[in-house]
């Protein structure tokens, strides 16, 4: 999943997640939609959309 790997830095202002790393209310329904995206699959539509540029 997209943000398995996603990780909040101390002394940096995150817009999607909050210093302990719950998420922002009005980015709660974007993080479970991406969150549910198989990462191969991404990537894989990623480069079918590079190819088509």
């Amino acid at each position: 999943m997209i943000f398995d790997k996603y990780n909040t830095r101390n002394g940096f202002w995150d817009e999607m997640s909050f210093a302990d790393g719950n998420i922002r209310t009005h980015y709660q329904s974007i993080f479970k939609q991406l969150n549910t995206i198989n990462l191969d699959i991404l990537n894989k539509k990623e480069e079918i959309a590079k190819k088509c540029l």
